[in-house]
């Protein structure tokens, strides 16, 4: 067979095209391989970073509720969950591209902390200690001041889309003129010294229970809905759309969904019993800039009310704090006169319309009270178990759930230590510390 001439020159032609076609396809695979890795490694570095943060955070304020805690079981409890966030925060900092980067000092204080509580587990030191006390106080004011840097640093980061990956090019060429490495560089320096809740008793925020009801009789859709219109006053309920909770949900209810007085409205209601458990009233147009009509001693009668004409029980008013023009109550039923933090309803009043917003009766619902212990101590004999350095401020009997979901009565104080606000929870029926809140904001 013959080839023309142009035959021979045509095919390496094509054959070079081809080639180069290849290489680039080729190129540009290897170069969305490069990017994918680089964006991978830049998220792992700033969750790393996220998570060394929020370690330091919960670091500090568990040394604050740790000084409150002088139960023995408690205590030990606390210096177990220091341990677990240092070494974490530890862990974090390992994976930082911060080998050559001077952190003796970051690294020291929680090298130092970790050895002090682990000793403080191995002896089974005890919370009166005034040695504990004060090195308790010390890493406290000292893990203030990492936190403190730690925040703002992240802060830059974020404001700046500063680059973690930049770090390590600057530390490989030796240059020290990063903007993180500038900021690791102060965090180093904080102090030449150093050489280391969802879960409370009165939380909204528990999980729902799925059988508190359940044997209480089913209710239909459509008379769910009905119950929720007579709950808020309403006649306008037959548009109202009605749709049944999946099985996985945590209790069966019926979600609702509609219009109310011109507003958006959402709401539950539970399929075993037709409680109403909760309601959101949305208006379709802003109500921030209004005038204020109400203040928030009215929004309290307000709530009051609203319970009383709802053959709600006696209600005990816990918190009330307003937000722009809103006001949000939590409050509490009573047993035997004694409020019972753990079934706490919660209210939010426009202070715009004088009306209520919104309503969550689920803690109440699924947390009934079958069983209480009987009270052993007095809130007066329970005091002079606290702390010495603890001022008490205010102090109540009430009724809360423990760790295993049973009721307790306990007597709670609130009160002020090393500038720092707690909220203290000791069961009257064992004379044991439930709990430490940090009520004061870090």
């Amino acid at each position: 067979m013959k080839f023309h001439r142009t035959t021979w020159i045509t095919v390496p032609i094509v054959g070079l095209t081809l080639i180069s076609a290849g290489v680039g396809w080729w190129g540009y695979d290897q170069y969305r391989e490069k990017q994918a890795l680089i964006y991978q490694s830049e998220s792992q570095y700033a969750n790393t970073f996220h998570n060394l943060v929020s370690n330091m955070q919960n670091t500090q304020i568990q040394l604050a509720e740790t000084q409150i805690s002088l139960d023995p079981a408690t205590f030990q409890q606390h210096l177990r969950t220091l341990w677990r966030l240092n070494y974490a925060a530890q862990q974090e900092m390992g994976r930082l591209p911060l080998a050559l980067m001077p952190m003796h000092t970051t690294q020291a204080f929680l090298a130092t902390m970790s050895k002090s509580v682990e000793q403080w587990m191995n002896d089974s030191a005890q919370a009166t200690s005034p040695a504990v006390q004060k090195q308790l106080q010390t890493y406290y004011n000292e893990s203030g001041q990492l936190r403190s840097q730690l925040v703002g640093l992240q802060e830059k980061v974020i404001d700046g889309n500063l680059q973690w990956l930049a770090v390590n090019q600057a530390l490989t060429k030796q240059h020290e003129d990063n903007q993180i490495i500038d900021g690791f560089h102060k965090l180093d320096t904080v102090s030449t010294a150093f050489t280391e809740s969802k879960y409370s008793p009165n939380s909204l925020h528990r999980k729902s229970q799925t059988r508190s009801l359940s044997t209480e009789p089913l209710v239909t859709g459509q008379q769910a809905a009905h119950r929720l219109a007579h709950f808020l006053g309403s006649d306008n309920w037959k548009e109202w759309s009605v749709v049944p909770t999946g099985k996985g949900a945590a209790r069966p209810d019926f979600l609702i969904h509609g219009t109310y007085d011109g507003s958006t409205l959402t709401g539950a209601v539970s399929q075993h019993g037709g409680h109403i458990i909760d309601f959101q009233i949305i208006p379709t147009t802003t109500l921030m800039d209004q005038k204020l009509n109400f203040d928030v001693l009215q929004a309290q009668n307000i709530a009051l009310k609203f319970a009383r004409d709802r053959d709600l029980p006696p209600l005990y008013m816990q918190h009330v704090q307003q937000f722009d023009n809103q006001v949000y109550l939590t409050l509490n039923p009573r047993y035997q006169g004694i409020p019972v933090m753990s079934q706490a309803i919660a209210f939010k009043v426009s202070l715009t319309t004088g009306k209520v917003i919104q309503y969550d009766a689920s803690q109440y619902y699924d947390y009934p009270l079958n069983y209480l212990p009987q009270r052993k101590f007095s809130t007066s004999q329970l005091e002079q178990k606290l702390n010495k350095d603890f001022l008490v401020k205010q102090k109540w009997p009430a009724i809360v759930l423990d760790d295993q979901h049973h009721y307790q009565p306990v007597s709670v104080f609130d009160g002020v230590v090393h500038n720092e606000t707690y909220r203290v929870f000791v069961n009257a029926a064992t004379g044991r510390e439930m709990h430490v809140d940090l009520l004061s904001t870090l």
